[in-house]
């Protein structure tokens, strides 16, 4: 094997990170307190996207029937629509952003990862800002806490956005089918498609239907190349005092911390990047030292290699 055949092959045993951007007291935070907050989904920058999927499978529901993949009566769909915006309204989804550099062309060296300009000006102020890589199988292991609670611990999720219409279509369709079947069965039994039909069928259907809300985006965002982590939360009264607040632009805005364990072996942060900036070489120091202090071994330490302007 040549050299850079070699190269390849070693480049290609590293682990693929995930990354995290954020600002200098968002970087510490995560450090001292153990844990990433995830925002409700209601709070994030674009607050269309839950309404855009809702809107879409929709669609396709009017598809499926023309199609008669799906033979419903008027009456019996309008309903249905209507279960379908009630299972929408059951949860509250709190979300953590991650983009995924690996196999994009202007991250193809991975010593380039976690270094993309257009993630340092969307979510790091004034070149102060870092970018934290995670090992992704290490962060779906991760359990959304629920200390002494007598239900059932919040599902997390860690998946890939979805972009291309081809890709919505598919998983619209085929979460459409298993949702109707428990529908169906819920009318036959019952009678009636009348009365409180948002609460039926079986958890993990449901929580497909609003994995593919948390995850359906634009086709203009296509170049953030995003995963997102999503906690759901089906009674929040349940999870009351895990519900916590942080000041925004307009106002409180309510997330949860969701614990990384980053003194433990399988610690799931692997490399921190430190973006643009004059003293990038003299934070790259600093933080190396101040991991040490906080007990977080095995994490990578690096300067981007972007050179500095003043945006």
């Amino acid at each position: 094997m040549g050299e850079q055949g070699q190269q390849n092959a070693e480049d290609q045993a590293e682990p693929e990170l995930l990354y995290h951007y954020t600002t200098e007291e968002g970087l510490y935070g995560i450090l001292k307190n153990d844990s990433i907050w995830a925002t409700h989904y209601r709070f994030t920058n674009d607050t269309t996207e839950r309404q855009g999927a809702l809107d879409f499978i929709m669609k396709e529901l009017d598809q499926l029937r023309i199609e008669r993949k799906i033979v419903i009566f008027d009456e019996v769909a309008e309903t249905f629509k209507k279960s379908m915006n009630g299972i929408f309204q059951l949860f509250d989804t709190f979300l953590v952003s991650f983009t995924r550099d690996r196999n994009i062309p202007e991250a193809s060296d991975i010593s380039m990862e976690g270094d993309r300009l257009s993630q340092w000006r969307g979510y790091a102020l004034s070149g102060s800002g870092y970018s934290l890589g995670f090992q992704e199988d290490r962060l779906k292991k991760i359990k959304f806490g629920a200390e002494n609670k007598s239900d059932e611990i919040p599902p997390i999720n860690l998946s890939q956005c979805m972009y291309l219409n081809e890709d919505k279509i598919q998983k619209a369709r085929r979460i459409l089918q298993d949702i109707f079947l428990e529908f169906q069965s819920r009318v036959s039994q019952e009678k009636t498609v009348s009365g409180d039909a948002a609460v039926y069928g079986q958890m993990p259907v449901m929580l497909n239907y609003i994995d593919f809300c948390a995850r359906f985006k634009h086709l203009s965002f296509r170049e953030e190349n995003e995963s997102r982590m999503s906690v759901y939360i089906f009674d929040e009264r349940e999870y009351l005092d895990k519900i916590k607040y942080r000041d925004g632009k307009y106002g409180r805005i309510p997330y949860v911390e969701i614990r990384l364990g980053l003194k433990k072996p399988d610690c799931p942060l692997k490399r921190i990047v430190v973006g643009p900036s004059p003293n990038r070489d003299q934070a790259v120091v600093r933080l190396r030292i101040e991991l040490k202090q906080m007990g977080i071994h095995g994490v990578e330490v690096v300067p981007s290699k972007i050179p500095y302007r003043n945006w």
